[in-house]
């Protein structure tokens, strides 16, 4: 009897920490509007980069979202800008391609752009396009990695002025394994679209975890620290290797790995 006693209070513990959990995790979720506008922009931004207008035009462009909002892990930021991650991959093999132009003519033609000629920026690996209401968003030029094969890239890095490796969409699908989520999702032809924002109860026990954990990050490296504070996808990367399937969201954060 003391036994099952036991149990059931251990049972009624871990229940109720992972319902303290969820409300967390619910609080930390994109409002319905701005996550509106964050797809809004990705359609407008793909229409102008698919449009008789653009130099990629010939090329069969995929655009598809990378991150945390290909992943479901999207956490509102304490404070600052938002940001939505995607990939302009071209239908061309990297060797055929020199990055430092790649990269030079999307700047190039998004600066020259009346929507978007104001608020764009080049960075390492990518354009950035600055919103007003403190949200951006990054633009990866990208070619199919010719020395490898499935869904493996080379994309621009102008530090080392040469391509380096990336694999967006084969990331997207071991995260989704790791969280036990079997779906495949096609590729389509032209822009993917961004995925329909989940409930918290949609979602899988490793999502959570890794918004959870994401949520940390951003407290325990405050003002002063910052720079110290690992990036999403080492946290995701991690997370995902540490799950082993628990179906509790506060067993899997406290689980030793």
């Amino acid at each position: 009897m003391a036994v099952s006693q036991v149990f059931d209070a251990s049972e009624n513990f871990t229940a109720g920490l992972d319902e303290l959990l969820f409300e967390i995790c619910e609080d930390l979720q994109l409002s319905g509007s701005r996550y509106d506008l964050a797809v809004e922009r990705y359609n407008t931004l793909n229409r102008v980069l698919e449009s008789t207008e653009s130099p990629f035009r010939f090329f069969k462009p995929d655009i598809y979202p990378q991150g945390s909002m290909a992943l479901g892990t999207t956490v509102k930021p304490l404070e600052g800008p938002h940001d939505l991650d995607f990939v302009l991959q071209l239908s061309r093999n990297h060797n055929t391609v020199d990055p430092m132009i790649l990269i030079r003519t999307l700047y190039g033609f998004l600066k020259g752009h009346g929507t978007y000629g104001s608020v764009v920026t080049p960075k390492n690996r990518c354009v950035r396009i600055t919103y007003a209401d403190e949200f951006y968003m990054d633009v990866l030029p990208a070619c199919h990695n010719a020395a490898a094969s499935g869904t493996c890239i080379k994309v621009p890095d102008r530090a080392l002025k040469t391509w380096s490796d990336s694999n967006p969409i084969g990331y997207v699908g071991w995260f989704r394994q790791r969280s036990k989520i079997l779906r495949v999702d096609r590729v389509l032809d032209r822009a993917a679209p961004v995925p329909p924002q989940q409930a918290v109860s949609e979602k899988s026990t490793l999502q959570l975890v890794v918004q959870l954990v994401k949520r940390w990050r951003d407290l325990y490296y405050t003002a002063g620290a910052a720079e110290l504070a690992p990036i999403s996808v080492v946290l995701t990367t991690l997370a995902a290797h540490c799950y082993q399937g628990e179906r509790s969201v506060s067993s899997a954060l406290t689980k030793p790995s």
